[in-house]
């Protein structure tokens, strides 16, 4: 659609316009923003935290939650990498976390899923699920970025050891 305006000096001017339907991508936006939202409430709800590492580098991103889990807030943990989660590992526990994370790269498993202990900031050990899973890969097919949660399940462990600890006593009676 064109519009002309009135000559100037002999001079014509036109302006050029176009109306352009933004609902779709309005709509989108407003997808995706309460899809963010959601997601926002339920990990604030269940009280879990998110992991971004780029396997090639080391790189690591990790929420507040993330940091809140081990008892510490994300800026006492700077700068974060690879090394931060590792180093909090449970002696004993590395070998099954590369393993998992071996079957997960190889294409074995669908995702990454381990139960592991981790030091906390007042230094008693805390069990974790930590799942992940691998959204990258570089052009070689090589692992490249895994995004993943990482969640306190220490209470749910107390209960099933009290359990356990509960049947053994039954068992030899």
């Amino acid at each position: 659609m064109s519009t002309s305006l009135l000559p100037d000096e002999g001079q014509g001017r036109w302006v050029v316009s176009a109306l352009v339907d933004n609902t779709a991508h309005h709509t989108l936006r407003q997808s995706i923003t309460e899809d963010r939202e959601r997601l926002q409430a339920t990990l604030a709800g269940t009280s879990t935290g998110t992991w971004e590492w780029n396997v090639r580098t080391g790189e690591v991103r990790v929420s507040e939650a993330w940091a809140q889990v081990l008892g510490y807030s994300l800026a006492e943990l700077q700068p974060i990498t690879i090394e931060t989660w590792t180093s909090r590992l449970y002696p004993g526990d590395d070998e099954a976390v590369r393993q998992q994370l071996k079957r997960h790269f190889s294409g074995e498993t669908d995702h990454y899923e381990i139960e592991c202990r981790m030091r906390h900031r007042d230094g008693s050990w805390h069990w974790v699920r930590d799942r992940g899973r691998l959204a990258t890969a570089t052009a070689e097919g090589r692992a490249e970025w895994m995004f993943g949660t990482h969640e306190d399940i220490t209470e749910r462990k107390r209960a099933e050891l009290e359990a356990e600890s509960a049947h053994a006593l039954l068992r030899g009676l």
